[in-house]
């Protein structure tokens, strides 16, 4: 759970409250399509919402929602708050 918040904490810090609050948003309708290819993970784990919303930024390789930049950095904070 910490870990969750301190990547919370971390998309706030470089992408700011709007922009995340907009994209809590979409996490909610993507997670209640049911669509498995965004709702499993790769070990076929059901993810959270919060999972779910995680997901959208790293793994957002076309750029849809945030910057290259700002992906690298999220993804960066990331691997430093998982070791």
């Amino acid at each position: 759970m910490k870990k969750n918040e301190d990547l919370l904490h971390a998309i706030l810090d470089i992408i700011g409250c709007q922009r995340a609050f907009q994209y809590a948003h979409e996490a909610i309708r993507l997670y209640n399509t049911n669509d498995s290819s965004i709702i499993k993970s790769d070990n076929e784990q059901i993810r959270t919402l919060d999972g779910v919303y995680f997901k959208m930024f790293i793994k957002d390789n076309d750029n849809d929602l945030i910057s290259e930049h700002d992906r690298n950095q999220i993804k960066k904070r990331n691997q430093e708050i998982q070791k």
